[in-house]
């Protein structure tokens, strides 16, 4: 297989924003390493997305037909909160925070699935215990699609924060009240 950086390799990387160059190579050099067979690679490297956007459509694509109904739940609620949030949530936070509009056992979710889920559009910074898009033109992508609206995703905060404050109220009702909203409005825990 000839090297992939080579000159006549490198000549067909776009030049129109020399910043999102390195992005678009290092996706390429990630889906051209799933490959197994030099073919496969040749045929791939035919094919290649000139451009940035539209490799992420096509890894978004792939992200979202190649997980079940609770996979792609929480590939959206994650984005979302990213998209959403005011400060760098921690990790713990994050989870809780997906977990809760879910109503899913936060022992359910980890570091791991959330990376495994979202792949090359988010990771984790360990040292700073927090995760955060892979690359600020991913924001940029998620940003232009309808289903990541702010609208969408200030919804999703609002819910989850309202959520939050009934489970943890003192009202001894509360309990009761937040059971009746998940068997009367699933669809309050559900969408976004």
């Amino acid at each position: 297989m000839a090297c992939l950086f080579s000159p006549k390799f490198l000549s067909i990387v776009p030049s129109d924003k020399s910043s999102y160059r390195f992005r678009w190579a290092s996706l390429q050099l990630e889906l051209l390493c799933t490959l197994k067979l030099d073919d496969d690679i040749r045929s791939k490297l035919g094919r290649l997305p000139p451009k940035l956007e539209q490799l992420y459509i096509e890894l978004y694509d792939e992200l979202i037909s190649c997980s079940g109904e609770a996979g792609r739940n929480i590939i959206e609620k994650t984005l979302k909160w990213l998209l959403s949030s005011q400060r760098t949530l921690s990790t713990s936070d994050l989870l809780w925070a997906i977990a809760i509009t879910l109503e899913t056992p936060i022992e359910d979710l980890s570091k791991e699935t959330i990376l495994d889920l979202c792949q090359n559009l988010v990771i984790h910074d360990e040292g700073l215990n927090t995760f955060r898009f892979a690359h600020f033109s991913v924001r940029e992508f998620l940003e232009k699609r309808s289903e990541f609206s702010e609208i969408s995703c200030n919804s999703l905060t609002a819910e989850s924060c309202l959520l939050h404050i009934i489970a943890s109220s003192n009202d001894p009702h509360a309990a009761l009240r937040l059971g009746h909203l998940l068997v009367s409005s699933p669809t309050l825990i559900l969408s976004g």
